[in-house]
Protein backbone atom coordinates (compact mmCIF):
# COMPACT_ATOMS: atom_id res chain seq x y z
CA UNK A 1 0.00 0.00 0.00
CA UNK A 2 1.45 3.34 -1.05
CA UNK A 3 0.13 6.68 0.11
CA UNK A 4 1.21 10.13 -0.92
CA UNK A 5 0.21 13.69 -0.13
CA UNK A 6 1.17 15.17 -3.50
CA UNK A 7 -0.60 14.83 -6.82
CA UNK A 8 1.92 15.73 -9.48
CA UNK A 9 0.60 18.16 -12.06
CA UNK A 10 -2.54 18.89 -10.03
CA UNK A 11 -1.55 21.99 -8.07
CA UNK A 12 -5.09 23.38 -8.40
CA UNK A 13 -6.37 20.48 -6.29
CA UNK A 14 -3.49 19.83 -3.93
CA UNK A 15 -2.55 23.44 -3.08
CA UNK A 16 -5.02 24.90 -0.56
CA UNK A 17 -4.66 28.47 -1.81
CA UNK A 18 -5.09 27.46 -5.46
CA UNK A 19 -8.09 25.30 -4.55
CA UNK A 20 -9.66 28.25 -2.72
CA UNK A 21 -9.14 30.64 -5.64
CA UNK A 22 -10.57 28.11 -8.12
CA UNK A 23 -13.60 27.30 -5.98
CA UNK A 24 -14.25 31.01 -5.40
CA UNK A 25 -14.04 31.74 -9.14
CA UNK A 26 -16.32 28.78 -9.94
CA UNK A 27 -19.10 29.77 -7.55
CA UNK A 28 -18.91 33.44 -8.60
CA UNK A 29 -19.16 32.34 -12.26
CA UNK A 30 -22.26 30.32 -11.34
CA UNK A 31 -23.79 33.39 -9.68
CA UNK A 32 -23.49 31.86 -6.21
CA UNK A 33 -21.94 33.25 -3.05
CA UNK A 34 -18.78 31.12 -2.64
CA UNK A 35 -18.97 31.39 1.14
CA UNK A 36 -22.27 29.53 1.17
CA UNK A 37 -20.11 26.51 0.23
CA UNK A 38 -16.57 27.16 1.49
CA UNK A 39 -15.37 28.62 4.81
CA UNK A 40 -14.44 32.28 5.07
CA UNK A 41 -10.87 32.53 3.85
CA UNK A 42 -8.39 35.39 3.95
CA UNK A 43 -5.00 35.44 2.24
CA UNK A 44 -2.95 37.87 4.32
CA UNK A 45 0.46 38.42 2.76
CA UNK A 46 1.75 41.59 4.44
CA UNK A 47 0.80 41.01 8.08
CA UNK A 48 -1.26 43.61 9.90
CA UNK A 49 -0.58 46.15 7.13
CA UNK A 50 -2.40 44.03 4.53
CA UNK A 51 -5.89 45.18 3.44
CA UNK A 52 -7.12 41.59 3.84
CA UNK A 53 -6.07 41.75 7.50
CA UNK A 54 -8.44 44.70 7.96
CA UNK A 55 -11.26 42.71 6.35
CA UNK A 56 -10.48 39.72 8.60
CA UNK A 57 -10.32 41.93 11.72
CA UNK A 58 -13.70 43.45 10.94
CA UNK A 59 -15.29 39.99 10.51
CA UNK A 60 -13.53 38.68 13.64
CA UNK A 61 -14.90 41.57 15.73
CA UNK A 62 -18.36 41.10 14.21
CA UNK A 63 -18.35 37.42 15.23
CA UNK A 64 -16.90 38.30 18.65
CA UNK A 65 -19.99 40.42 19.40
CA UNK A 66 -22.42 37.68 18.31
CA UNK A 67 -22.87 35.35 21.29
CA UNK A 68 -24.52 32.72 19.02
CA UNK A 69 -21.32 32.24 17.00
CA UNK A 70 -18.17 30.42 18.11
CA UNK A 71 -15.36 32.71 17.03
CA UNK A 72 -12.81 30.04 16.10
CA UNK A 73 -10.34 30.50 13.23
CA UNK A 74 -7.64 28.38 11.61
CA UNK A 75 -4.46 30.41 11.10
CA UNK A 76 -1.70 28.96 8.93
CA UNK A 77 1.89 30.16 8.58
CA UNK A 78 3.16 32.18 5.63
CA UNK A 79 4.14 31.15 2.13
CA UNK A 80 7.71 29.98 2.69
CA UNK A 81 7.39 28.03 5.92
CA UNK A 82 7.42 24.27 6.40
CA UNK A 83 9.30 23.71 3.17
CA UNK A 84 11.81 21.28 4.61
Amino acid sequence: LKTCNHLEGHIHLSNKKALYYNMKAYYECMGENPFDFIPLTYHIQEGSGDSQFDVFSKKYNEFQEDKNVQNIWIVKPGENTNRG
